[in-house]
């Protein structure tokens, strides 16, 4: 588990703490993972194929097709099993959505002060298992320590490596 404590002048600690139990990805995890690889095999305004989703994602082409016809009934893509797959506006919305959802969490490890291919790493674990609630706040909290230029400190905010009080940065 991963815990970052954030105090304020005289108030208690609100500690922001990850963990990863993950048995399987969750359906939306799968759902963004599909989703990206198809805007990436899309670009140009063609098709993306079954199979380069496959070679893209390891995994088969049954599971893509599977999948593919799992995204084109709930309205995220358009699929002709011989032509291939393209995102209509409500996949390209998801593609948009999990793609700010995570920079805001690349964002706010980095400001924390965890390395870019940590941050990165958590980012992507956690993207689509954080609730509305709490990404909107951590955004917010995101832009606060971005505002004080990596300090730290915002208007009697302190952030903390660990529940153990260690600041990350004096």
């Amino acid at each position: 588990m991963w815990c970052s404590a954030v105090s304020g002048r005289g108030k208690s600690f609100m500690f922001v703490c990850i963990s990863k139990i993950v048995v399987g990805a969750s359906p939306r995890a799968t759902r963004w993972r599909y989703l990206r690889a198809i805007s990436k095999l899309c670009r140009g305004g063609s098709p993306a194929r079954t199979g380069e989703i496959a070679r893209l994602l390891g995994v088969s082409p049954a599971s893509v097709t599977e999948m593919v016809k799992a995204l084109a009934r709930d309205g995220f893509v358009k699929y002709s099993p011989r032509r291939g797959v393209w995102l209509t506006d409500g996949g390209l919305e998801e593609v948009r959505e999990a793609a700010e959802r995570r920079s805001v969490l690349q964002r706010f490890f980095l400001s924390i002060g965890l390395g870019v291919e940590e941050a990165d790493r958590q980012a992507a674990m956690i993207e689509a298992e954080i609730g509305s609630d709490s990404f909107w706040n951590l955004r917010s909290l995101t832009e606060a320590l971005e505002a004080t230029g990596g300090s730290g400190e915002t208007g009697g905010i302190r952030c903390h490596s660990r529940a153990d009080g260690k600041a990350l940065k004096d």
